[in-house]
């Protein structure tokens, strides 16, 4: 009994499988990856503030004015996420907020998809060829991943 025992510590690397070790427990890498996408989105949409407030328009939630200032003000908060994701310091509430966004997005995304509206992502700053639901429940993944890969990290 005490070698099958000790055959499975050897094997799991001392209570550890090997697929938890490497690379999916560097805390860096999927905050990294959503850190690009976050700058790619920002630096996609300066300029184009007309794309952007089109875009939030389509989801009936809020007035002219309010539209208008998300569509000059998201770029920047999409560059300063995606800057605060690769600064290990401001890492932890920078996932926080990613989380909150995306969180208020899927709902907005939800409640438009309830009444039927006919939603263009511009995301990326032109319209995108993968459906807007796969697209966010990836992004939420690696999101979710980021944290546990985050708090794992922590936990060393």
């Amino acid at each position: 009994m005490e070698s099958r025992q000790k055959g499975w510590q050897q094997l799991t690397m001392a209570g550890r499988l090997p697929f938890m070790r490497w690379p999916w427990r560097k805390p860096p890498w999927l905050a990294g990856l959503l850190g690009g996408v976050f700058l790619f989105a920002g630096l996609s949409k300066l300029g184009r503030s007309e794309l952007v407030f089109a875009g939030v328009m389509q989801y009936q939630l809020v007035s002219t004015h309010l539209a208008f200032w998300i569509a000059e003000t998201l770029p920047w908060i999409e560059i300063g996420l995606g800057v605060a994701l690769w600064i290990p310091g401001s890492r932890r509430v920078a996932l926080v907020v990613a989380t909150g966004a995306q969180l208020i997005f899927l709902a907005a995304l939800a409640q438009a998809t309830w009444r039927g509206l006919e939603i263009v992502c511009v995301c990326f700053g032109t319209d995108n060829p993968i459906g807007l639901w796969i697209q966010e429940l990836m992004l939420m993944g690696v999101t979710l991943g980021a944290i546990w890969q985050h708090q794992a990290a922590r936990r060393k």
